[in-house]
């Protein structure tokens, strides 16, 4: 089913003052950032987002599934769930503000018999709470870096409850990763912000701001459905295609939400809210042509926090990075 023969998805989005943010760097805490209504405008007003949802949630939940939403935000994946068919939609959205953004739009649209909104996060969830086993798994929780939102930890919370042939939205998530050489102007701009990583819209720049120095290689790729890990690690070698200077490394990702729906972050995408992030090393080092670079990248997510650890090295250099996202 494609997206043209779909009802129009915008007609779940929820009724806020439209407001965008535009300065494309997170909030200290995703908890912090999420509890602004004006946040989720960022996401429900990207077009691009919301079609591929929809169509995946219209080719993945059958009439008469129950379904879990986790991180339901304004309840936009909710609404699609209930409109495909789900007899009941469980909601978890642990910001009570948004909440009541949710429960206003799924009345709005007649649906509020058919969702129960519950207050918490994926740390809330046990079959006490569940009437029914949910047959299908929703959670949006991705982030620019793929998984700095928490859907690993949340994932892993709601499969402890989902049916023998429960399916989940999305299914695997694949981490890529570019070695690049920082122009002056963009490092300048980005030291500024005082962060080690940054979310920035990577096409918006020019070749000299921002130099690809290997080829985009992924590093982690996580089969959603059948893994429950909140721990990966993962080594990768990348050969670099020009001299230069190494000073970040740039992350995005590709998502699979359904047999044939996949949405992506790449740099030459046409999302809209999610952007590319950008790590930028204490140090750079200069590689030349051919040279082997060397990438180990480590992911712990703890449901409180999730830490990146990645060590880079080439020739005699090598570096250490460590960055926590706050959930």
């Amino acid at each position: 089913m494609s997206v043209s023969v779909l009802a129009n998805p915008l007609q779940y989005l929820p009724a806020t003052n439209g407001a965008v943010l535009s300065n494309g760097i997170l909030e200290p805490t995703v908890k912090d950032y999420f509890a602004n209504p004006f946040s989720h405008d960022r996401l429900i007003s990207d077009r691009y987002r919301v079609e591929i949802f929809h169509e995946a949630i219209f080719q993945t939940v059958k009439p008469g599934d129950v379904v879990l939403d986790i991180g339901a935000g304004t309840g936009i994946l909710s609404l699609m769930a209930a409109s495909a068919g789900a007899s009941r939609v469980f909601a978890f959205e642990e910001n009570m503000n948004i909440l009541e953004i949710a429960l206003f739009n799924a009345k709005k649209k007649g649906l509020l018999n058919k969702i129960e909104f519950i207050p918490g996060n994926s740390k809330a969830i046990h079959s006490d709470l569940l009437l029914e086993r949910p047959d299908v798994i929703l959670s949006e929780t991705i982030g620019s870096f793929a998984f700095n939102e928490g859907i690993l930890s949340n994932l892993s919370s709601g499969k402890k409850i989902l049916g023998y042939d429960g399916v989940l939205i999305p299914r695997s998530i694949t981490l890529i990763i570019s070695v690049v050489q920082i122009g002056n102007v963009l490092l300048k701009a980005v030291k500024n912000t005082h962060c080690s990583v940054v979310n920035l819209k990577s096409r918006l720049f020019s070749a000299e701001d921002l130099i690809y120095l290997s080829k985009p290689k992924s590093i982690l790729s996580v089969d959603l459905q059948n893994n429950n890990l909140t721990t990966m690690s993962e080594e990768v070698s990348m050969l670099v295609e020009r001299k230069g200077h190494i000073n970040g490394i740039l992350f995005w990702f590709d998502a699979s939400l359904s047999s044939n729906c996949t949405i992506t972050n790449h740099p030459l995408s046409h999302e809209e809210c999610w952007q590319q992030s950008l790590m930028i090393l204490p140090n750079h080092f200069e590689v030349d042509k051919d040279d082997d670079v060397f990438i180990k990248l480590e992911v712990h997510d703890d449901s409180l926090s999730v830490n990146h650890r990645i060590n880079i090295g080439c020739k005699d250099h090598i570096c250490t990075i460590e960055n926590t996202q706050i959930l």
